[in-house]
């Protein structure tokens, strides 16, 4: 039914692009990566495609770039960012989000150059920047809390090192699936 979550049908993250994709190739709009957290069900995307989130918050493109969605606006913690891993898509972080209860506002940065109109950022550098200037847009000051998974935690990292360069106040830098810089280990190369 129009109602039915993808997702519990059986939709992954590749699936949603697919489908958002060609939703976007038919009807020559964009599907905000919003929508997909709301639910991803017929009735949500056709909502996302002009309406509110069901949380009161937009679901259109909220960066001037689109790399910046908000999954809960509402809450009093310190708002967490939390960092695309290597295929540039939030989608593994709608559950995390879900679960982090009501309290919690949380945002996703997903990469720049997903759509074929944009140019991808050509290092972590250029992604630490552009994400740090959209998270300066929700959190001026801070506190801010950042987690990066897998390749998203070098942008993580480079961000919070970005914004306590400018006295920003980063209370939390999680990186999930990344190796500690310990003495003796190598970690991962950068790239």
């Amino acid at each position: 039914g129009r109602d039915d979550s993808l997702f519990e049908l059986g939709a992954d993250s590749l699936v949603t692009l697919r489908i958002t994709g060609r939703i976007e190739q038919v009807l020559g709009r964009d599907v905000p990566a919003a929508a997909a957290f709301a639910g991803l069900s017929i009735a949500s995307i056709r909502d996302a495609l002009g309406e509110e989130a069901p949380d009161g918050g937009d679901l259109s493109d909220e960066a001037p770039d689109r790399c910046l969605v908000t999954l809960r606006s509402q809450g009093d913690r310190p708002p967490l960012f939390l960092v695309h891993p290597a295929a540039g898509v939030i989608f593994p972080y709608f559950e995390l989000a879900r679960c982090l209860g009501a309290d919690q506002p949380v945002y996703a940065l997903q990469a720049h150059g997903l759509r074929p109109t944009d140019v991808p950022d050509p290092d972590v550098m250029a992604m630490a920047q552009r994400y740090v200037t959209a998270l300066l847009t929700v959190a001026p000051t801070g506190p801010v809390a950042i987690v990066g998974y897998s390749f998203g935690c070098y942008i993580a990292f480079e961000m919070a090192r970005l914004l306590r360069n400018q006295n920003v106040d980063v209370r939390f830098l999680g990186l999930l699936d990344e190796s500690a810089p310990l003495d003796g280990h190598r970690p991962t190369a950068l790239m």
